[in-house]
């Protein structure tokens, strides 16, 4: 996050979680009758996995294959993962799409609503997590935005970060990309021998 003096950083942090409460508040089933699509997140991810089974695998050495298993297995086979009351998610808040006004010193909006689905309240918080600010800015933001168990919001988090991953390589390999595709399976790979 900027560097702010501790006030400032408490006031937006403050702000940051009214913003994402109001967005799941906003009641689903007007979400849905506007077009908003809801996903189940296990499903997703089920899915996500065959396809780079079937698609992307014969490029893996096994070292890198165990670990894409066990990383959906971990998350896929507990089922409190899915112990969840579906909202309206953002789904793409990171700190690029919250917009600070330095003059004013105070958070101006936020932007890039493209993203926009009902499923798992959890993920709103994963390019918090992901870009830039990691697990430390998610336990002291907790103090401002209410969650029953933080352990497993963040192990959570560290699923949805790096099965990022791997939809950048399925996205990139159905659009052709060779230099993103390339980029990604250099990032999973990394990963993997992490």
């Amino acid at each position: 996050m900027l560097e702010l003096d501790s006030s400032l950083r408490d006031a937006l942090m403050s702000e940051i979680a009214a913003f994402i409460q109001q967005v799941h508040s906003f009641p689903v089933d007007t979400a849905k009758r506007c077009g908003v699509k809801a996903v189940d997140f296990k499903e997703k991810y089920a899915s996500q996995l065959e396809d780079i089974r079937r698609n992307v695998y014969h490029l893996l050495d096994t070292l890198t294959i165990t670990y894409v298993e066990k990383l959906h297995e971990d998350y896929l086979s507990d089922e409190k993962n899915f112990e969840y009351m579906p909202v309206l998610l953002h789904a793409d808040l990171s700190p690029d799409h919250i917009i600070y006004d330095h003059e004013k010193r105070a958070i101006a909006g936020v932007i890039d609503f493209g993203d926009v689905q009902i499923g798992d309240p959890d993920y709103d918080l994963v390019y918090l997590y992901e870009d830039y600010w990691g697990e430390g800015f998610i336990r002291e933001f907790l103090r401002y935005y209410s969650h029953d168990d933080p352990e497993r919001l963040l192990a959570k988090l560290e699923f949805f970060s790096r099965s990022n991953t791997i939809r950048d390589i399925l996205i990139a390999k159905r659009r052709e990309d060779r230099k993103v595709f390339q980029e990604a399976l250099s990032n999973l790979k990394e990963e993997a021998y992490a």
